[in-house]
């Protein structure tokens, strides 16, 4: 999928920092795979630089669109600290909010 067939779907999701890598339907589900884009970052703790370490992927169901249910598979990228003396080890950022939801 090139960059500008990224756009219009990245700009639907609303949400800023992801990347839609591909997209498609499958047994009337719309599924997108979705990825963070950030390239550097530092840890939340101490604020060295922390080092990528790949990629964990989560399925996130999302609301319908155009009738259909969306899902997510989001690739979060996960990062390692590089202070040895930090107490934080790994970390993955969080774009998405957990819903609340009323009974």
């Amino acid at each position: 999928m090139s960059v500008e067939a990224t756009v219009l779907p990245a700009a639907m999701l609303g949400i800023s920092g992801l990347v839609v890598l591909a997209a498609g339907e499958y047994g009337g589900e719309l599924e997108l795979l979705v990825e963070t884009s950030e390239s550097v970052t530092g840890c939340p703790r101490c604020g060295v630089v922390a080092v990528a370490r790949g990629r964990r992927e989560h399925l996130v169901r999302d609301i319908p669109s155009a009738g259909r249910p969306v899902l997510l598979v989001w690739r979060k990228r996960l990062w390692r600290c590089a202070e040895p003396a930090c107490p934080q080890r790994t970390r993955s950022v969080h774009l998405i909010k957990r819903r609340q939801y009323v009974r």
